[in-house]
């Protein structure tokens, strides 16, 4: 069973699989409820990445009673200014904004359940400038293996003007993506990682 998307995964359907005695001789492909928590809540991978210091953009996470430390937050950060909600929202959690007035208003609206329960909890982030790709890792918990890499153009419009979405296009593989910088992946994400999960 190669499961495609999140949603099964964080509601544990490796797990399912795993203690019925019917279905446990199928191999799933996808983590366990506990693993695809870094895909399910984004505060939990942050928090994971700092606990296994695996470079990240400084962030707070708030809930709405947590409202006030957050905006003091944003007062801290350059713009442009980033906010997700915490839990899956279909691609559309991620707002990126160049005012901090717009900042807090988003904020003040995600946190009253503009995703839904996803916006319970807002991961409030430092923004990165440079070129983001993906890095597609297997994992067995100790042994891993590299899939192709991909690039992905998520906001619309024509030199990224407009708001993001899941994913307009992903190119693959990507050029950039040489030896030095795989090894920098390796040691610096990949391996700490995998450590980490165990």
């Amino acid at each position: 069973l190669v499961v495609g998307s999140e949603l099964p995964l964080v509601e544990g359907i490796t797990d399912y699989f795993q203690n019925d005695p019917m279905l446990q001789k199928i191999a799933v492909i996808g983590p366990t409820q506990n693993g695809a928590m870094l895909e399910g809540s984004k505060a939990f991978a942050k928090a994971f990445m700092q606990r296994h210091h695996i470079p990240t953009a400084a962030y707070l996470a708030v809930k709405a009673n947590q409202i006030d430390e957050g905006l003091r937050f944003l007062d801290t950060l350059k713009s442009p200014f980033v906010l997700k909600a915490d839990g899956l929202a279909s691609g559309k959690g991620v707002v990126i904004l160049d005012t901090l007035d717009e900042a807090k208003a988003e904020l003040q609206a995600m946190l009253e359940g503009k995703f839904g329960k996803a916006s319970d909890v807002v991961v409030i982030e430092e923004f990165l400038q440079g070129i983001e790709l993906s890095v597609f890792v297997l994992t067995d918990g100790k042994n891993y293996q590299l899939l192709p890499t991909a690039k992905d153009y998520k906001r619309i419009g024509v030199g990224d003007t407009g708001p993001n979405t899941g994913g307009m296009v992903a190119v693959s593989p990507v050029v950039f993506a040489d030896k030095l910088f795989f090894d920098k992946v390796k040691e610096q994400i990949i391996l700490p990682t995998i450590q980490g999960l165990i």
